[in-house]
């Protein structure tokens, strides 16, 4: 993305921090994926990955959700709950 021009108006207020991470977050899924990813696609994907519930405990979870992808697993809560478990 550039961060002056009319390439993408999405970007209008950022900080160019943000727009150096917004880079490098795309930089690394494309990474994962193996090919090119649009800003649309990868927005897509950060939605769809911000909209999954954080959940700190397994307990309770059995199953999936209708993407086929669980719960994303806060790894703040679990290392600070084994931290003070073994206290």
């Amino acid at each position: 993305m550039a961060a002056n021009g009319t390439k993408n108006k999405l970007i209008k207020g950022l900080t160019e921090h943000d727009i150096l991470t917004f880079e490098e977050e795309k930089m690394r899924y494309q990474r994962r994926q193996g090919r090119k990813v649009t800003d649309l696609e990868f927005l897509r994907y950060l939605l769809m990955y911000a909209s999954r519930p954080v959940i700190s405990a397994k307990e309770g979870v059995s199953r999936g959700f209708i993407t086929g992808h669980g719960p994303r697993y806060e790894k703040g809560d679990k290392i600070l709950g084994r931290s003070a478990r073994s206290r």
